[in-house]
């Protein structure tokens, strides 16, 4: 297992990076899950059963009122990363704003991890180079998706999340999903056994990033 985590507090910068997608020597991809509110423990439930570890990106104050579930997912072996404190837009927020949500954010994980996944990942995937630029000072990448499960339509069936996640699915693809959609579960319970059937790994990001050349690989 790769691990790129960061010393917490006073993290080392990094370079400023977005990633959406990688090239891995292997057929690997990294199913990613943001927010956990509301949360669905079945989700985890299954991820466990199939000893599946991924990347997830977490708000703070979910991580403050459950950090049974943060710490659990640590046992784990999920890498366990910033979607800021109250899933604050930050394209339009002040340096000082940015630099608030992530650090409230982060101060809850690492009182359960005690260290700092280096990644962020905007709410709504809404970044600029200016917002890169501050994640980046304090340590993060910032990681967007090539490939969302679309697990936010309220109209979407299970069959059709699953439809989208599969369909021409390619080695190094970070897919996106929610903890707490309502045909989250539902979908996954179709998706991880396609993706076995079709010699995927699923993986976490510092594990994706590894297969791919490294962090000084990132572009």
């Amino acid at each position: 297992m790769a691990r790129y985590a960061l010393r917490y507090p006073d993290p080392p910068a990094v370079k400023p990076v977005v990633i959406s997608m990688l090239h891995p020597a292997h057929k690997w991809v990294a199913l990613t899950l943001d927010d956990g509110v509301p949360f669905d423990p079945r989700i985890l439930a299954l991820l466990e059963h199939d000893h599946i570890r991924i990347t997830t990106f977490l708000i703070g104050q979910m991580v403050k009122a459950r950090p049974d579930l943060v710490a659990r997912m640590k046992r784990d072996g999920f890498e366990i990363a910033n979607h800021t404190w109250d899933h604050a837009g930050l394209r339009h927020s002040t340096d000082a704003q940015v630099r608030t949500e992530l650090s409230k954010c982060q101060r809850a994980i690492s009182a359960v991890t005690g260290d700092q996944a280096p990644y962020l990942r905007p709410p709504g995937g809404t970044t600029n180079k200016r917002v890169d630029a501050v994640a980046a000072s304090m340590g993060y990448r910032t990681v967007l998706w090539s490939r969302s499960m679309a697990d936010t339509s309220k109209s979407a069936t299970p069959a059709q999340l699953y439809k989208r996640t599969i369909k021409g699915l390619r080695p190094g693809e970070i897919i996106l999903g929610h903890w707490g959609r309502p045909q989250t579960y539902a979908a996954l319970v179709l998706i991880l056994p396609e993706l076995r059937r079709e010699g995927f790994q699923i993986v976490t990001v510092s594990d994706l990033i590894a297969d791919s050349g490294g962090p000084e690989a990132l572009k």
